[in-house]
């Protein structure tokens, strides 16, 4: 038999499966990042202020070791060069960037980018003994602060919200691509047990179509793995069907035979009859039956085709 061609039960199977494992593996990916996101703002909201206490610490330590305090560089007093490079080196592959800002926002020392207007992180300096974000041109600057001592300068420390959410960015490139290849997978395996299950679907199907146009001399071939379950019981029944068909078939054949033969029969004995009722059996010839209804059909004749009729007796 030909090669089962793919029915539209064939394309939906093929369509589900990959579907419904990828809305399977979003939910789940999303409920996995969603947590991960929730975890990393709890990890955040207590390493920043931890890691500020300890930048601050070092900024303190490198600023002591040149003969300025915190304080004397909130006050102004030191160079912009001794200041840059006490922050520098605080800041140097830390936690956090460090920059040090008066009441209203306005730098005093340090650098952080992004960098939020000033009028912005002066109404915020207040809440950022916790993390917040703080938008700032080209991305959101997650920020926390420490008043300083005796002044009304802030120590501020932050960092790019891409940057902070740079490990969960990654874990959901890691899961999309894992969903990828799970949709993948599932969707080669659907297709393969797809075909192996519809394959003998498309078989009898096949089988059913031929059948209706009359061909009985349908063999079905199965896998051998088929033969013991529900679609070999359908198959052995279509089977036991044909064969009942064919012998149906073979019945009617014969008996239309036989009838065909008998109509013959009867044919040529009617004939024989018909002649028998027209003609004498002595002589063989025309009878006074034969004679009247032969000249009654030509009366009609004659009537009907206007034309003269004449009658000779010898």
């Amino acid at each position: 038999m030909a090669k089962p061609r793919p029915s539209s039960l064939h394309s939906k199977v093929l369509a589900f499966v990959p579907a419904s494992t990828l809305a399977s593996c979003l939910m789940v990916s999303w409920i996995a990042i969603a947590s991960q996101h929730s975890d990393l703002h709890e990890r955040l909201a207590e390493q920043y202020p931890r890691a500020l206490a300890e930048q601050e610490a070092v900024l303190r330590a490198h600023l002591e070791s040149t003969g300025l305090s915190l304080e004397d560089a909130s006050r102004g007093k030191g160079s912009r060069e001794q200041l840059d490079q006490a922050f520098a080196i605080a800041g140097n592959e830390r936690t956090l960037g460090l920059e040090l800002v008066d009441a209203s926002g306005h730098r005093i020392a340090g650098q952080i980018e992004p960098r939020p207007a000033p009028a912005l992180l002066a109404s915020k300096l207040g809440l950022l003994a916790k993390p917040l974000n703080l938008s700032a041109p080209g991305d959101t600057l997650i920020a926390v602060a420490r008043p300083i001592p005796g002044t009304s300068a802030y120590l501020l420390g932050g960092v790019a919200r891409a940057q902070a959410h740079a490990p969960l960015q990654r874990l959901a490139q890691r899961i999309l691509a894992a969903n990828a290849c799970l949709v993948l997978l599932f969707t080669l395996l659907a297709q393969r047990v797809t075909r192996q299950i519809l394959a003998p679907v498309h078989t009898l199907s096949e089988a059913a179509r031929r059948v209706s146009l009359g061909d009985l001399d349908v063999e079905i071939e199965l896998p051998a793995h088929h033969r013991g379950n529900e679609l070999g019981l359908l198959a052995r029944t279509f089977e036991q069907m044909l064969r009942r068909l064919r012998t149906t078939q073979r019945e009617i054949e014969n008996s239309n035979a036989e009838l065909r033969e008998s109509n013959e029969e009867l044919k040529r004995a009617n004939e024989v009859l018909s002649q028998l009722s027209i003609t004498d059996g002595l002589t063989k010839l025309h009878n006074h039956r034969f004679f009247q209804d032969l000249l009654a059909r030509e009366v009609k004749r004659a009537d009907r085709n206007a034309v003269p009729l004449a009658l000779m007796l010898i």
